[in-house]
């Protein structure tokens, strides 16, 4: 949970996670290359099955994204 209902905004939270998507993103990145790839070829790669499969992707975000709404509401007590 980014947000404590008493202190506010969980900035170590926040913190951690931009740093764990961007290890993932380094590494992906250092993967590829040392394979004799892009480094950029991961994000490239996703960009374009995201891009395939638009609605898909959409509609899984939106499922997850009320899945997780869903548990936020019922741990704060709503």
């Amino acid at each position: 949970m980014i947000w404590d209902p008493i202190f506010g905004w969980d900035w170590d939270r926040i913190r951690m996670i931009g740093m764990v998507s961007l290890f993932i993103f380094l590494f992906s990145g250092f993967v590829s290359t040392t394979e004799g790839g892009d480094f950029f070829e991961p994000s490239k790669q996703l960009l374009t099955w995201v891009s395939a499969h638009e609605v898909e992707f959409l509609m899984l975000s939106v499922v997850l994204l009320a899945g997780i709404y869903s548990w936020w509401r019922s741990e704060v007590g709503w």
